[in-house]
């Protein structure tokens, strides 16, 4: 019984240790007595076994006690022990019904427990075993009390060792021969207590079992545990449940049930026994199912290995307590199973399990900060990359538009123009750069065209060229100019901060720039032969024909390094300008870094994907700002290492209201199999509705109020609906190659066999305080990168209604849970009820995100902010740190 294998959870005990070797039985006792706490030791748990037994033999206390051996100078204790000398304490015979080490292994064994280790003393013989068992938890106790508790459990367990066991500053002394180990088991002190109620009534009657239970408990030194009080996880909702109040289930399926529960199917399977937390567990649940209770009595029949009288005491256990239903992942051993909360939910669909309860932060408080963190940010002079992960609708746009002198980037014109026409009205001074609806249509038309088949360079000298024919064309290159060259304000365009170099010192990017960083496109696989029959150079023409026909034999159906070099590639631009027939960017194709095609195996290859890496056109020498609901720390990491310091704000308590129906995945080709459905749940609620772009002009026809203009991947910075009650119908799934492309780009872990089918599936999966079904990958790197973009798209898309801040509600329809939603029945019951009652009182003092205000003179001694119409000054917190406590890592 010897566990030879290499210990991998190893920590450190503080306990005493005699310096002496003994290899009998000590007799001068008075010797070790006095000396023992002069010899405090840290010690692992493997060193220490060693030390107490051959060849070394040396005496211990568990404890670390200081000054003297006495019980009141117990300070702390991790180890505990039991002794088995198996005598009669009255006439110092050996008792009737020894009991071996092996039944101490099997009474653990059968309620979950285990031991570190157990050791033969001097005296054991094979005709009178004597040993101990020795036990770590993995964190010392300081408590005189809790250790009390620890010890007095583990001897009702095992009411046959001896008694003197119980005193805290107990001499052990060392022994002859390890006879088990299990190095890397720390006491679950949960079970522990568990095992110990169940040992203490195991002969009680129902009648007098809650008597019994007390009794043992106080004896114990356990404070009474309330077992019919369980207060909830989920989102800011503080209710206790009652077991009186849980509604018995009727007309249970029990053949369906134990289909969908493993740990049930083993129990009605008379050739398996469960172990005992098993079997309570189960316990828990059976008496709120309707024959759960003859279920129990009479799998415990049928089963022969059962102690029928000792295990029906868990049934009358959770009926006299008035126990809760035990969650499934308590007393489970498959993971499968975990997916339902418990036997009471399993008979419906697989339900999503909220593991944590969301802790944000108030809008106040949030914007607080938001403030102060970004006052710290623009007074220091650094070169960093600063990301603000904050949260939808706190005004991180309005926090930036007063500060001077730097490139304030948004992600289009519009909004752009938005943010422009605020400042205006604001009377703040700024530059913007122009949007191209200035210039003739025949212009922008070929601008556009240029810029669809790649060719960037083209579209900046055919602009010069116009300017010289058009007043309006060289009136726009001019005003892009003045922006360039300015030292101001200037308010941009994503695109044109990142390949434009501008004078400004610090750039503000509002929203995340991942996705312009790492663009990924497509071209069609007809753009390529077309160009393959335009090629002159035999050479060149060559190596586009070995592309394709890599690509038709699926030789590019994983991320494959874009690595053709031209003999004539002049020629090629030339013909792709000239031949208004290309329609997808194929010039930035060839300038690509890595790209995949679809697998041909699926039928005619239309599209094959890349994509380009322009993170080197952002500045090293300049302070970068980046402020979005979505920024992912970990991906930045990736791709700037050190240069990146994360803010985190993005945890905070919703004003309105999120009701999520996880019922369907309604990603998007299970909308398509659900448009009746959804269309009548639409038309129910009347409110405007944001999904799919694809499905837009489908739900219009059958009149549910969509919003044309916002939809999945164009939601990002829209304001027009704040306020409103909206609905948001889909899961946004990326393609799989694109998945692998940023794989590829940010180089995670990953292999082509983790793209393959029984690699990605309906598994059970732990993300963001939360278990749920979900179709995903197994690699864990992919996993999470599929639900940062999928996360990313509802957040944005929930945040146009600006619910953090606004009393409006959201109606999300995805199978994606959001931590700040209420998912559950109970979750959705009582988060509305809070919503009215904030509905219905007075509005929350907030500070309107339009008037948050930094000023322009910041120094590095003295910043403002504005509050109540007055500004106040505080000095430079030196203490700020990169992220709230509020951690958030996709990995």
């Amino acid at each position: 019984m010897i566990n030879n294998s290499i210990p991998t959870n190893i920590i450190t005990h503080k306990l005493l240790l005699d310096n002496t070797q003994y290899q009998s039985k000590p007799t001068d006792i008075g010797a070790i007595n006095n000396r023992i706490v002069n010899h405090p030791k840290d010690i692992d748990i493997i060193e220490f076994s060693n030390q107490i037994t051959t060849p070394n033999g040396k005496s211990w206390i568990p404890a670390y006690l200081e000054g003297a051996r006495k019980n009141d100078a117990w300070k702390s204790q991790s180890v505990f022990a039991l002794d088995f000398d198996n005598k009669n304490s009255k006439t110092k015979s050996q008792v009737a019904s020894p009991l071996s080490f092996e039944q101490v292994l099997e009474r653990l064994k059968d309620y979950r427990l285990d031991c570190a280790f157990a050791y033969t003393t001097f005296s054991h013989a094979d005709n009178w075993q004597k040993y101990r068992v020795v036990f770590q938890i993995n964190e010392p106790v300081v408590d005189k009390g809790v250790r009390d508790a620890i010890q007095n459990a583990l001897m009702m367990i095992f009411p046959e060792c001896d008694k003197g066991c119980k005193d805290a500053s107990r001499i052990f002394f060392g022994g002859k021969d390890i006879i088990y180990t299990n190095y890397d088991y720390y006491l679950d002190l949960r079970l522990l207590f568990q095992a110990a109620d169940f040992y203490a009534i195991k002969d009680s009657s129902s009648k007098n079992m809650k008597r019994d239970l007390t009794t043992a408990r106080k004896n114990m030194g356990v404070r009474k545990i309330e077992a019919n009080t369980i207060t909830p996880i989920f989102n800011n909702i503080e209710k206790t449940v009652n077991a009186s109040k849980i509604k018995i289930i009727d007309n249970v399926d029990w053949d369906k049930l134990r289909k969908q529960v493993k740990i049930l199917d083993d129990f009605m399977n008379p050739d398996i026994k469960l172990l005992d937390p098993q079997l309570f567990g189960l316990a828990s649940n059976l008496i709120y199912l309707s024959g759960g209770q003859d279920l129990y009595k009479k799998c415990l029949r049928a089963n022969p290995d059962y102690n029928y009288k000792e295990k029906i005491q868990k049934l009358h256990y959770c009926k006299t307590s008035d126990y809760l239903p035990m969650r499934l992942e308590h007393f489970s051993p498959y993971q499968e199973d975990w997916c339902f909360l418990d036997l009471l939910n399993t008979t419906q669909k697989k339900k999503i399990v909220r593991l944590k309860q969301f802790q944000g932060m108030t809008v106040e408080k949030a914007r607080q900060l938001l403030i102060d963190t970004l006052k710290t940010v623009i007074a220091t002079q650094d070169t960093y990359i600063h990301i603000f992960k904050v949260a939808t609708g706190l005004g991180k746009t309005s926090a930036c538009m007063n500060l001077s002198n730097v490139l304030f980037a948004l992600p289009t014109h519009d909004l752009k123009n938005d943010v422009s026409l605020l400042m205006q009205q604001k009377q703040i001074h700024h530059s913007c750069t122009p949007s191209d609806d200035m210039l003739p249509q025949h212009v922008k038309d070929k601008i556009s065209f240029l810029y669809t088949i790649g060719a960037n360079a083209e579209a900046t000298n055919y602009l010069k060229e116009m300017s010289e024919i058009y007043p309006e064309v060289n009136d726009y290159r001019l005003q892009n100019f003045s922006c360039y060259r300015s030292q101001e304000t200037v308010l941009t365009t994503h695109q044109k901060a990142l390949f434009i170099d501008w004078g400004h010192d610090t750039i503000i990017f509002d929203e995340d720039i991942f996705q312009v960083l790492l663009p990924i496109e497509f071209i069609d696989l007809t753009d390529l032969l077309r160009l393959e029959s335009k090629i002159n150079n035999s050479n060149d023409k060559a190596k586009v024909t070995a592309l394709i026909n890599d690509i038709r034999e699926g030789k590019a159906n994983t991320p494959r390094t874009m690595d053709l070099i031209f003999e004539d590639l002049e020629s090629i631009r030339d013909e792709v300008l000239n031949c208004s027939a290309f329609k997808s960017p194929i010039l930035h194709f060839f300038n690509a870094l890595y790209f995949q095609a679809e697998d041909a195996k699926s039928g005619d290859i239309t599209k094959i994907r890349f994509i380009s890496n322009y993170t080197d056109r952002l500045p090293q020498d300049k302070k970068i700002i980046i402020m979005s609901a979505t920024a992912d720390e970990t991906i930045y990491s990736c791709l700037f290492g050190d240069r990146v310091k994360f803010y985190d704000i993005s945890n905070v308590d919703t004003t309105g209201f999120i009701a999520q129906d996880t019922t369907y995945s309604l990603s998007h080709s299970s909308l398509n199999e659900r448009l009746n459905y959804m269309t009548e749940r639409l038309k129910e609620n009347g409110q405007q509705t944001i999904t799919f772009k694809s499905y837009g002009e489908y739900f219009m026809s059958k009149g549910v109020d969509i919003v044309e203009d916002i939809y999945f991947y164009n939601c990002t910075g829209r304001d027009k609906l704040k306020g409103k009650n909206i609905n948001v119908v889909g899961t946004p799934h990326r393609h799989p190659i694109e998945l692998a492309l940023y794989a590829k780009v940010l180089n995670l872990p990953v292999v082509t066999d983790d793209f393959d089918i029984k690699n990605f599936h309906q598994q059970t999966v732990e993300h963001n305080g939360f278990r749920f079904w979900f179709n995903t990958y197994n690699n864990l790197h992919l996993r999470n990168l599929q639900f940062h973009f999928i996360e990313s798209e509802l957040i944005q898309a929930v945040g146009r209604a600006r619910v953090n801040t606004e009393l409006c509600t959201v109606n999300l329809y995805s199978n994606f849970p959001l931590k700040n939603a209420c998912v559950t029945d109970e979750e959705k019951e009582l988060g509305l009820q809070s919503f009215v009652l904030r509905k219905n009182s007075s509005p929350p003092d907030f500070v309107n995100e339009d008037d948050l205000y930094i000023p322009t003179d910041i120094t590095d001694t003295d910043y403002c902010y504005e509050n109540n119409g007055s500004f106040e000054y505080d000095s430079l917190p030196c203490d700020l740190i990169d992220a709230t406590e509020l951690d958030y890592s996709y990995m």
